[in-house]
C-alpha cells in the first residue's frame, strides 16, 4: 500500500534528519542475534523483491531494516541497510519531480 510506504518513508527520514553523520557512525554496536537475524531477513526480503520487481515491498522492507538500525544500532548488516535506505532515498525523488 503506497500510504503504509509513504508514511514509513517519512518516519525514517525525520529519525535521519535528527542524527549527524557523526551520532550515525557512532549508533551503539549490539550483538542480539534475534535482532540481528531480522535485519538480515529484511534486507533479504527487499532483495528478493527487488529481483521480483515487486519495488513498493522492498522498499518498505529496507525502510524498516533502517528503523530498526537506527532504534537499536549497528549490527554486521548495517552498511547494507545503509546502502538499502539511500537506494530508496534515491528512487522515491524520482516521483517527487526533483531533477538531480
Amino acid at each position: 500500500d503506497d500510504f503504509n510506504f509513504l508514511r514509513q518513508l517519512i518516519k525514517v527520514r525525520r529519525q535521519v534528519d535528527k542524527k549527524t553523520d557523526e551520532e550515525l557512525l557512532t549508533l551503539p554496536h549490539f550483538e542480539d542475534s534475534k535482532l540481528s537475524t531480522t535485519v538480515f531477513i529484511l534486507e533479504r526480503i527487499c532483495l528478493l523483491c527487488v529481483l521480483k520487481q515487486q519495488f513498493p515491498y522492498g522498499c518498505y522492507c529496507a525502510l524498516l531494516a533502517m528503523e530498526l538500525t537506527l532504534k537499536i544500532g549497528i549490527s554486521s548488516h548495517a552498511p547494507n541497510v545503509f546502502y538499502l535506505y539511500g537506494a530508496v532515498e534515491v528512487a522515491s525523488s524520482f516521483g517527487e519531480g526533483n531533477s538531480g
